[in-house]
């Protein structure tokens, strides 16, 4: 099953397709007892894009901060094994009223890294 949206696509490639057979599978586990979850705002949708291309996320000082203490919390709280107390990120985009995408935080923050785009 495929859910193609009819606004203002003209065409099938310009339309985004949604196979319902390829989310939420019996094996997605939903029981997280211990799980952290966060919200991550960007200034524009195209700052998601580079996150998404470059594999990272960054985020304001305060931010990055709170997202480093809550990881070392998770750390300590899974004993070392990420599955018992994962972070997910739920991306949206300033006053785009949606979400736009989500991720599970697999490693601590490296503050020393800079990415120059």
């Amino acid at each position: 099953m495929a859910y193609i949206p009819r606004t203002g696509a003209s065409n099938v490639q310009e339309s985004s397709i949604i196979y319902a057979d390829q989310f939420n599978k019996e094996d997605l586990s939903v029981n997280y007892p211990n799980a952290k979850f966060f919200v991550i705002k960007s200034y524009s949708e195209d700052d998601v894009h580079k996150s998404i291309k470059y594999n990272v996320w960054s985020s304001t000082p305060s931010g990055n901060r709170k997202l480093a203490s809550a990881y070392e919390d998770a750390h300590q709280i899974s004993a070392g094994n990420p599955k018992d107390c994962p972070i997910f990120l739920f991306f949206s985009v300033n006053a785009s009223g949606q979400f736009c995408g989500v991720a599970e935080m697999v490693g601590p923050v490296d503050f020393h890294k800079d990415m120059d785009f």
